[in-house]
């Protein structure tokens, strides 16, 4: 039976109150839990959603909620949530170099390409400087 739904919520709390009260916890601190490492793992796919980030966000707090025991302490806490943020937003933006970049190494791939074409007699002087110019306008 899943105690988290309102009918066998009302049919355990009758029958009995303590012992249910702590299953129902149990099956909401795994909800939480799961919600939280599938959010995760969906912000990993498109770290730079800030919708995402902040479905992370509010699925760790839930989660923390959930999570605090008798005496106040987290299994988790909000420092590490915020962390496991900040290291998937650094390892996917380190990993893929930024549009301006990619336009750098391209331009500067073609300036190259069009100094040999020019070395090897394949253009004229006057063909390399308009094509020089051009690659350069568009930096």
């Amino acid at each position: 039976m899943d105690f988290t739904t309102p009918s066998g919520f009302l049919f355990c709390v009758i029958l009995f109150p303590p012992v249910f009260l702590m299953i129902w916890i149990e099956q909401l601190k795994k909800k939480a839990k799961t919600s939280y490492y599938l959010a995760l793992e969906q912000f990993k796919t498109d770290p730079t959603n800030t919708a995402k980030r902040k479905a992370v966000f509010d699925a760790g707090r839930n989660y923390l909620k959930l999570s605090r025991n008798r005496q106040g302490s987290d299994s988790i806490d909000e420092l590490a949530i915020l962390e496991a943020v900040n290291r998937i937003s650094a390892t996917t933006s380190a990993s893929k170099p930024t549009r301006k970049e990619t336009q750098l190494r391209t331009t500067a791939e073609r300036l190259k390409e069009l100094d040999e074409l020019l070395n090897q007699d394949l253009i004229s002087q006057d063909e390399y400087l308009d094509q020089r110019a051009t690659i350069l306008a568009e930096i």
